[in-house]
């Protein structure tokens, strides 16, 4: 009886030393739970090197730190200064380490060398790892940088930074600006509420309802861009173009690749070198439109009702063919070389081929899937 009683002592001492001194409460099978209560709207910073990381919200005022690691090297959680605190677990080798904080809480440095990052519900975050995947839902807004690990974000409320070397980006929802460079990988994003730029070497591009404009640069890789409320521009050297429901100007280079615009409200300035540039849709009344193909066909498909444009076409190889009647004016000679008016005349077309055919196609075809933009 006497020693159960002192062993019931004994664990009633250490249970008070281990909240007393870091707020560590040891749980079956020696693994450590640490709590520690902070200011309203601190800064938290986690250290590790690999496993997992899960950084969720409560409701409380007290940082939780739980992970499956028995070692006690360093001290896991430390104040650096006021409203600042970090969580380091680097010299503890591969954890699973779960870590919850009051809502408000801005993540200012989420740093791994190897470990797969997951963060909910919580302010601005910025995360940065070797290798390992990301995954943020609900947060403000976001900073990442990686070498190699795919990328999910859902629902950021705020400005999106990401540099990437490797791996596939799936973003929706952003409400701020969303701007990523990245050697290689496929990007889809749906949802933004401000501009987007898109700089990669290697990797298709997918944009969907954009309100603000859109920039996109890379060396190889295919772009879909869906309801984009601003200007658009993109040069690829090898990359098919397929634009639809565009509000502003369009300004497409590709060196090799079809270029596909359809429902574009603002000018146009296409160029392929080898590729058909196909536009589809009615002009802007006014307007000023330059299709060129060195190699390939170029096409526009327009209404039947079109008011009326002035076209200036060469071809040094090709033909010129129109299902609209034109007035070829004087030095015209109506394949190669022409210099025509059709009714009103106020749109500029403007074509160049050196071994294709231009052809102005009376269409009913429409542009599926247009949305209108909040701008």
């Amino acid at each position: 009886m006497r020693t159960n009683t002192m062993k019931t002592t004994m664990m009633a001492v250490m249970f008070a030393l281990a909240v007393l001194f870091g707020g560590a409460v040891a749980k079956a099978g020696g693994q450590p739970e640490v709590r520690q209560k902070v200011e309203k709207g601190s800064r938290v910073s986690i250290r590790m090197t690999s496993g997992s990381v899960k950084v969720t919200v409560n409701d409380s005022d007290e940082i939780v730190v739980d992970s499956d690691s028995d070692r006690r090297e360093g001290q896991t959680l430390a104040q650096r200064g006021p409203g600042s605190y970090l969580i380091d677990m680097s010299g503890r080798g591969e954890v699973v380490l779960r870590v919850s904080v009051p809502r408000g809480t801005t993540i200012e440095d989420l740093s791994t060398r190897s470990a797969d990052v997951f963060v909910s519900d919580l302010g601005p975050v910025s995360l940065n790892t070797t290798s390992g995947n990301i995954e943020a839902r609900n947060v403000g807004a976001a900073s990442i940088k990686t070498r190699s690990g795919d990328i999910t974000l859902s629902n950021v409320a705020g400005a999106v930074e990401i540099q990437s070397t490797s791996g596939d980006l799936r973003a929706e929802k952003i409400t701020g600006r969303f701007r990523l460079n990245s050697m290689s990988g496929d990007v889809s994003v749906t949802g933004v509420g401000d501009e987007a730029n898109v700089s990669t070497l290697s990797g298709d591009l997918t944009v969907k309802e954009c309100v603000g404009g859109l920039t996109f640069n890379t060396t190889s890789g295919n772009l879909t861009a869906v309801n984009i409320g601003g200007d658009l521009t993109c040069n690829t050297i090898s990359g098919d173009v397929n634009l639809t429901c565009v509000k502003g100007r369009v300004e497409v280079g590709a060196v090799s690749g079809e270029i596909k615009l359809a429902g574009i409200s603002g000018e146009v300035e296409a160029e392929t070198t080898s590729g058909d540039v196909t536009f589809i849709g009615p002009l802007k009344v006014g307007g000023r439109y330059y299709l060129k193909a060195f190699s390939g066909e170029v096409r526009m498909l327009l209404p039947n009702d079109t008011s009326g444009f002035t076209v200036k076409s060469k071809s040094f190889n090709g033909t010129f063919e129109s299902d609209f009647p034109v007035t070829n004016a004087p030095g015209s000679d109506g394949v190669k070389r022409i210099n025509a008016t059709f009714g009103d005349g106020r749109t500029q077309l403007n074509f160049d081929t050196f071994s294709g055919t231009i052809k102005l196609v009376k269409s009913s075809t429409t542009p599926d899937g247009c949305a209108p933009q909040n701008r």
